[in-house]
């Protein structure tokens, strides 16, 4: 099995990452935008061959996106992905977002 980016978020208005003790960081969205939070870069994920090759887990990192295009349509091998899920690449995208901690 080979890992991949995962955990996208699609017209999240809000997320919170707490610790055990209940300390973090709350996003907030004016609009809505694309977040995750995982334990890898995109590097790390793309040079893994199986999730042994993963390094150990040391951080969070959480990405905030105005939007995230899909790959593929409604199979894998080549299906356009549908009109209301793209965005024409010369439209600017402006987002804005609050972050607050919470203790």
């Amino acid at each position: 099995m080979r890992p991949q980016d995962y955990g996208n978020r699609y017209k999240t208005r809000w997320m919170k990452l707490l610790n055990k003790d209940g300390i973090g960081l709350e996003f907030k969205a004016e609009d809505t935008l694309d977040m995750s939070a995982i334990s890898y870069t995109p590097d790390e994920l793309e040079s893994a061959i199986t999730p042994t090759y993963l390094p150990d887990v040391y951080c969070t990192r959480v990405f905030v996106n105005g939007f995230m295009q899909g790959v593929g349509g409604d199979n894998s091998w080549g299906a356009a992905v549908h009109e209301e899920f793209t965005r024409n690449s010369k439209d600017p995208i402006k987002f804005s977002f609050t972050i607050n901690p919470i203790a």
